[in-house]
């Protein structure tokens, strides 16, 4: 619920009451806003099925409230206008709970109703470093779509749109889509956005909020928003498998910060995968762990058990991913979870082909050199090279870069390889490819063939399929007699399709 203002300086009275379905906002004793659809009553909070139960502090990424609290207190009724009235003058006593915060020391703020409810008093909120992203968004109400474009950063982020309640046909829920676009070079294609997930969110005072993980600060993403019952149907593979709509689900909680704003808290979740194509596979679960200690569990993959061990989350982060790999069959596959007592919550489940990247400097190389890249902001015409360094100048025929590649499980990988080509003029507009040798272990050679980039330090990508075996491999790249002089930036590793 929104007021009609922002609340005056001094000393202000704030209080909601919820009767039946109509909530109200009250500021010094007169109703300033409605909502006619809420479903959480505010003596809910003491149930055990709301985490983020903070006075002062927003459930989502906002600052803290610069001010004084006096007194706090929640009912089991709605009280009428003219109790409410009553509480400007004389604080009341909560029969759910009531802080009068009388305390002159220590962290406890003690609850007066007699319930025992004792609150916690921080004075100090140690919050993660978060990606800093860039952003835009646009709105186009004649086919009811909210697009945001947004990237910069790495890990894992909390997207919040607002605005939405300004655009018609936005009614209590929106489907997202999120697609991503990774970076192939300052020289390179891009194969245009590829689809993440999906997901249905709960639109509160015309805003959502959906999290992605594991973002990386040279791709690009974008978030389609649309209606819920308006959405085409989502273009990619399914990838994300919330826990909610897992067979033996236990209790199912509210959380704005989870995905689909609802988590499950279980000691047993089972979920069926869909996968494209039978190989090695990253399994990011995304959990909270309000324990303070570590929570040790079980996962099996279709039959095949391996421990998982999940640290404990923090306040002002409540939710955290921890991945693990497993081979899938083509098909379905079934995924259990067993983790403990039920303190533990799960929010979902991504699935994606394994993928990894190693920088080039991170091998060892003969007859070359490292070069490394200043890409500090006031750097600000420096070229993007992936680790700030590549390796370059494999230009004699004795020059060797010597890359160790570590995948979970054996099978045929394609390999992304970021380089730039050092030719002369002549050949770059005569488009003469350069090339190397490229072996695993001591496998057969075979031939990598790179298109010339426009200039030196312009990144492009080419690509190779090797058969790799489980564990630590070692990929060779040998100039031999091979034609060009090639800089090599990076490989990525990918399950092969």
């Amino acid at each position: 619920m929104d007021g009609t203002a922002p609340l005056p300086t001094g000393w202000t009275h704030v209080a909601v009451t919820k009767s039946a379905t109509t909530g109200t906002l009250y500021v010094n004793g007169e109703p300033v806003g409605t909502n006619p659809n809420l479903t959480l009553s505010p003596s809910d909070l003491n149930g055990g099925d709301t985490a983020n139960n903070w006075i002062g502090r927003s459930q989502y990424a906002d600052p803290l409230l610069d001010a004084t609290v006096d007194d706090f207190h929640i009912y089991d009724r709605a009280l009428a206008p003219a109790e409410l009235g009553a509480l400007l003058s004389a604080p009341g006593n909560g029969n759910v709970a009531a802080y009068h915060f009388d305390e002159t020391a220590g962290t406890t703020a003690a609850d007066s109703s007699g319930n025992e409810r004792h609150a916690t008093v921080t004075t100090r909120v140690d919050v993660p470093r978060v990606p800093q992203l860039d952003g835009l968004a646009s709105a186009d109400p004649s086919t009811r779509t909210v697009r945001v474009i947004f990237g910069g950063g790495d890990g894992d982020i909390q997207l919040k749109v607002a605005g939405l309640a300004a655009l018609p046909h936005f009614g209590g829920k929106a489907n997202v889509q999120i697609f991503a676009t990774e970076w192939t070079g300052t020289d390179g294609v891009s194969d245009g956005p590829a689809p993440l997930f999906e997901g249905t969110y709960r639109v509160h005072e015309g805003a959502i909020s959906v999290p992605v993980s594991g973002i990386e600060d040279s791709a690009a993403y974008l978030a389609v928003i649309r209606p819920e019952r308006q959405a085409p149907r989502f273009p990619g593979p399914v990838r994300r498998y919330e826990a909610e709509a897992a067979a033996g689900r236990s209790a199912v909680v509210a959380d704005p910060l989870a995905s689909e704003n609802r988590y499950v808290r279980a000691n047993r979740l089972d979920f069926t995968v869909t996968a494209p194509t039978a190989g090695a596979y990253a399994l990011d679960l995304r959990y909270t762990n309000p324990t303070g200690a570590p929570v040790h569990g079980v996962v099996t993959v279709n039959g095949r058990r391996q421990t998982i061990d999940l640290p404990p989350t923090a306040t002002a982060a409540p939710f955290s991913t921890n991945r693990l790999h497993a081979d899938l069959t083509r098909g379905r596959n079934r995924i259990s979870l067993r983790l403990g007592p039920g303190t533990v919550g799960v929010d979902h489940i991504d699935v994606t082909p394994f993928r990894t990247r190693v920088e080039a400097e991170h091998g060892q190389w003969s007859g070359a050199n490292l070069v490394t890249v200043d890409m500090g902001e006031g750097n600000f015409f420096a070229p993007y090279v992936s680790g700030d360094a590549y390796v370059a100048n494999l230009s004699q025929p004795d020059s060797t870069l010597r890359v160790p590649v570590t995948v979970p499980s054996a099978g045929r990988y394609r390999l992304k390889i970021g380089y730039s080509t050092a030719g002369t003029e002549e050949e770059r507009r005569a488009q003469i490819k350069a090339g190397h040798l490229l072996r695993v272990d001591d496998g057969p050679w075979q031939p990598v063939w790179y298109d010339p980039t426009q200039f030196r330090q312009m990144i492009r990508q080419t690509t190779a399929v090797v058969d790799l075996p489980a564990g630590t491999s070692t990929l060779t790249f040998a100039k031999a007699t091979q034609p060009g002089v090639v800089d090599v930036d990076y490989v990525d590793v990918l399950l092969a399709p």
